[in-house]
């Protein structure tokens, strides 16, 4: 196999269209890897393409995208695998760039045995192919692979030259999509960390529509004693409230986060409970943010959380979470069936096993040192 470099390659425009579109759209990987293995090997080659990337400067998990005419899609999810995966453990000792045999990534027999030429290739025997190194930084390793076996029709006297022809269009299209991929596994970190508090949460874009709720948010909602959800927006049950949310939305979106603050808003409930205290912050690029809590609803944890802390007892840690809710002694006596001196007594003890000397500091404690986390959501 020699290397046709004196001839210029010229790649079809269509592939190159396919491979920033893939980019973005992580389902027609498949599809396009086909066409590359196409395009390197020849159509008389049966082929398979690959691309191996890890991330970070210490990966702990690499990934495998890989795909060949009539074949679903292969992710393969490395992180028990990536010491020893032939198709990864060389890619950082090679420079950018590179552009050669995949033997420098393993031997024929090894590339033979992976689970990529057994199910792509369904032959057995030593395999062989073309490799290039796309990025060999701290931020992104990646490299791709086009395989075949060694029996079949020849390669291409310029199938490295093909290869090295799709480099800049590789390089960027896998920048793009590890970029993106990476945004995407970050948001649903952020979802997952909104869904596990209490708090509930609420973001209303530029447009002053509401965007996202996480789970404590839709509940509320969905309880409706309080906060609604009218159409595509935000509003409180109490016309009087819900002027002063809607302006307060206005003024927060106009402020911008650059210049902090929050403003508050109280909100009556049909329920005639306490109030919601709903507090208003801007967002970037005109949207704001809507925190409320429920001051009558505080989840099992929360006492859990008090009892492990601070060695209270089960009801030490119900009468330390009501009186924080601001029931008076009496109110937690009805509610808890004890007379009001032994709420007092179990109070008492409280204040001494959590270092507080009153209600406010109790307050203080379980509404802002107890992490507001609950158990998540869909």
């Amino acid at each position: 196999m020699s290397d046709g470099s004196a001839a210029v390659v010229v790649v079809p425009a269509a592939l190159v269209d396919e491979l920033y579109g893939a980019s973005l759209a992580p389902q027609r990987w498949p599809a396009v890897l086909a066409a590359v293995a196409g395009f390197v090997g020849g159509e008389r080659c049966r082929a398979v393409a690959a691309l191996s990337f890890m991330e970070g400067p210490a990966p702990g998990r690499g990934w495998l995208l890989a795909g060949v005419e009539g074949t679903s899609e292969r992710a393969y999810d490395l992180s028990d695998a990536t010491a020893w995966h032939p198709l990864f453990v060389q890619a950082g000792a090679l420079p950018e760039g590179y552009v050669g045999p995949s033997e420098e990534f393993a031997s024929a027999d090894e590339l033979a045995r992976t689970t990529l030429a057994r199910e792509f290739l369904s032959e057995e025997g030593s395999i062989r192919g073309q490799s290039a190194v796309l990025h060999a930084s701290d931020e992104l390793l990646a490299a791709v692979h086009v395989l075949r076996p060694r029996l079949g029709a020849a390669w291409p006297e310029d199938a490295a030259s093909r290869l090295r022809a799709l480099l800049p269009h590789l390089r960027r299209s896998i920048e793009v999509y590890s970029r993106l991929r990476r945004a995407r596994a970050q948001s649903e970190i952020d979802r997952a960390l909104l869904d596990r508090i209490d708090v509930a949460a609420f973001v209303i874009d530029g447009l002053g529509r509401l965007s996202r709720a996480n789970a404590a948010g839709a509940a509320m909602l969905d309880r409706g004693d309080g906060l609604e959800r009218v159409g595509d927006r935000l509003r409180c049950v109490a016309a009087t409230a819900d002027g002063a949310l809607q302006r307060a939305l206005t003024e927060a979106a106009r402020r911008g986060a650059a210049r902090g603050g929050s403003d508050v808003v109280v909100v009556p409930r049909r329920s005639g409970g306490r109030p919601l205290m709903a507090f208003v912050t801007g967002l970037p690029e005109g949207g704001s943010a809507v925190l409320a809590r429920d001051p009558e609803r505080h989840g099992p944890h929360v006492e859990e959380l008090l009892q492990r802390l601070f060695e209270l007892t089960p009801t030490e840690a119900r009468v330390a979470v009501r009186v924080a809710s601001g029931e008076r002694p009496s109110e937690v006596g009805a509610v808890l069936g004890m007379a009001v001196a032994t709420v007092r007594t179990h109070l008492k003890k409280v204040f001494d096993k959590t270092s507080t000397t009153g209600q406010a500091q109790v307050v203080r404690l379980v509404m802002g040192e107890v992490p507001p986390m609950g158990e998540g959501g869909e």
